[in-house]
Formats: structure tokens, C-alpha cells, sequence
């Protein structure tokens, strides 16, 4: 065979796997991004109940405020419908950005909007379980009254509320020192990084997951 003829054959040789591989690559990143969509179908029920359960309470806190109460109840229906609403915004970005994601486009883009919804997740419970620590006050106040028509400003007096409300304010600092101090170590334990996964949402990071598996093979 001649030199021409050898350097025609791998070329040609060259070309086929090159194609080869193209077909190769272009079925795991449909395989990947089918089971990113899978998961993240099923990861959308999550903010989708969130905001179903926001929009509930808000009707709620709407109904309450249509009678005539006291300005504390109408101090703490503006504190809890606020904080309601401030959820109901977070689950509508989380289902709007979940929605826009471009499948078509490159990975890595998948993988940074996944990640911020996924920041966005663990931001919102994170600040939602420290606020709790004033915010049981007065859903305490507006639900005994709803459920129960039960006052408990009269019932314990403004002194119990205040050093309630105290209380909330002085753990608050004191919880995020410590989430800062041991946060990082906290992290890496097993069983808190399960906790974490629930709070994103185990459909979530199973999207992620594939997403990541996908980076890495266009990679190699």
C-alpha cells in the first residue's frame, strides 16, 4: 500500500471514530439530561406545595384580618402574612427557574441554575427556622384567636409575650455563631448531609447528581 493510500485509510479510519464517538456522546447526554428531567419533574411538586400551602395561609390571614382585632393581632397578621409571602416568592422562582432551564444548551449552565435553586432551598429553611424563633410569638397569637378564639395577650399578659419575644431575639445571634463555628464540620458528617438533601429535596439532588455524571464524561 502507498503512502497516499495508507494516510487516505486512517483518515478515513479517524473520521469514523470521531463520528463514533460524537453518536456515543450524544446518547449519554440525552441518557443524563432524561434523567435530569425525570427528577426534577418530580422535585416540582415540592415548591409547587409550598406555594399551594402559601396561598392557603394566605387566604387564611386575609380572612382573619377582615374582622376587627386589636393592633397587636394586626402587628403580628402583617409579620406572618409578609413572611408568607416571602415563601410564596421563593417557591415561584424555584419553579420558574426550574422551568427555563435550557436542555439544549451546555451543561455547566444546567448545572449552576440547579445548584442556585438548590442554595436557594437551603437559604430559605435555613432563615426560616431562625426567624421561627420570633415568628412563634405571633402565629401563636393570630392562630389561638382563629382556631380557638382564644386571646393570649389578655389571657398571659403583655409581660410573657415581651420576654417570649426576648428570648427569640437573643437566640438568634447565638444560633448563627454556632452555625458559622461548626457549620463546615457539621457538613461533612453523613447524617447531616441526608438532613441537607431533604431540605433541597432528594429529587433535586438526584438531578444534580446526573447532571454532574454528564459534566464529567463530556470531560474525559
Amino acid at each position: 500500500m502507498e503512502l497516499d493510500e495508507l494516510k487516505s485509510a486512517w483518515q478515513l479510519m479517524n473520521s469514523r471514530l470521531e463520528a463514533t464517538e460524537m453518536v456515543v456522546l450524544d446518547l449519554q447526554r440525552k441518557s443524563g439530561l432524561d434523567k435530569t428531567r425525570s427528577a426534577l419533574a418530580w422535585f416540582r411538586a415540592l415548591p409547587s406545595f409550598e406555594l399551594l400551602a402559601g396561598l392557603l395561609m394566605a387566604t387564611i390571614y386575609v380572612k382573619f384580618i377582615s374582622g376587627s382585632y386589636p393592633v397587636t393581632y394586626i402587628v403580628s397578621w402583617v409579620v406572618l402574612f409578609l413572611f408568607n409571602w416571602a415563601g410564596i416568592i421563593s417557591a415561584c422562582w424555584q419553579l420558574a427557574t426550574v422551568s427555563m432551564i435550557d436542555f439544549g444548551g451546555p451543561v455547566l449552565q444546567i448545572q449552576a441554575t440547579l445548584a442556585r435553586v438548590r442554595a436557594v432551598r437551603e437559604f430559605t429553611t435555613r432563615w426560616s427556622m431562625i426567624v421561627a424563633l420570633l415568628l412563634w410569638v405571633p402565629i401563636a397569637i393570630v392562630f389561638a384567636q382563629i382556631a380557638f378564639r382564644f386571646d393570649i395577650v389578655v389571657k398571659f399578659g403583655w409581660p410573657w409575650v415581651l420576654s417570649n419575644l426576648a428570648l427569640g431575639i437573643v437566640a438568634i445571634p447565638v444560633i448563627i455563631f454556632l452555625a458559622r463555628r461548626f457549620g463546615p464540620g457539621l457538613s461533612a458528617n453523613p447524617g447531616v448531609r441526608r438532613i441537607l438533601d431533604d431540605v433541597a429535596g432528594r429529587s433535586l439532588i438526584r438531578a444534580m447528581k446526573s447532571v454532574d455524571e454528564l459534566a464529567e464524561f463530556e470531560k474525559a
